[in-house]
Parts: structure tokens; sequence; C-alpha cells
């Protein structure tokens, strides 16, 4: 993809989209006891069916998840989750304007190699980065912090 195919898709997410620190909780089973919280990524962007899956093509990046209801057009999300989303954010980086603080506080964010290697302090500093992307995506705070 070219530069103004990134720089457009910054747009959307600053627009239309969406960076947030999924948390999980998974039960311990009697055989897996090393289960638990994990924490990821994920980009979203709303918008038009035909318009978000063309994007997604184009990228080969996440997938498109088509909203329908009865009587009312329908609406599409986009959706980028764990490395896929850090690829795209690195990408488009540069040319954010509103959600350039909650993308460096994603991109920065430690990932642990697998759920064997997390330990509590690993957590902990996720844990503060989604806190801090979600204050972040409280009304109006990514857009005093990027001006």
């Amino acid at each position: 993809m070219e530069n103004t195919d990134w720089a457009y898709l910054a747009g959307m997410i600053d627009g239309e989209g969406c960076i947030t620190v999924r948390r999980r909780e998974k039960p311990a089973t009697a055989g897996d006891r090393k289960r638990g919280v994990s924490y990821s990524l994920r980009v979203s962007i709303g918008g038009e069916v035909n318009h978000l899956t063309q994007l997604c093509a184009d990228t080969t990046l996440g997938s498109v998840w088509i909203r329908k209801r009865e009587g009312q057009r329908h609406l599409a999300e986009w959706s980028i989750g764990s490395y896929e989303s850090k690829i795209l954010l690195l990408e488009v980086l540069p040319y954010l304007r509103l959600k350039k603080s909650q993308a460096q506080v994603g991109l920065a964010m430690p990932q642990a190699r697998s759920r064997w290697d997390a330990t509590p302090e690993l957590r902990q500093e996720q844990e503060q980065c989604r806190l801090t992307i979600q204050e972040l995506n409280r009304l109006g705070r990514g857009k005093k912090e990027a001006q």
C-alpha cells in the first residue's frame, strides 16, 4: 500500500475507529493451570459494508463483521486484533492526529511470548496500558493530547 493509503486509514481510525486493549479472563482448568488474564491490542473501524470489506481485502488485516438489522441498512465493523493491530498502527502512526496517544500506548504495551512467560509484573504493566488507553478514549481526552 502507498503512503496515501495509510494516511487515509489513519483518518478513518481518527474519525470512525477505536483503539483499545482487550482484557480476557479464562478460568484455570485441571490440565492447564497457567490460564487466566490475557491482554491484546485491538483496532476497530465502523462504516459501510462494501467500503470496509474492500479495505480489509487491500490490507489483508483483520476481518469484517456485518451487523444486519431488519428495516435498516447494514453496517460493518472492521476488527483488527493482536499482532495485526500492531502492524496497522505502526504504518498509520505518523498520520494519526486524534488517536496518536492511544496508538503509542498500545504499541508500547509489553507482550509475553506465551502465557507461560507472563509474570505478575508484566500483567500489571499490561493492565496499566489498558487503563491508560481507556482513560484517553473517554470523551475528548484523545483530542486534547493530540493538539
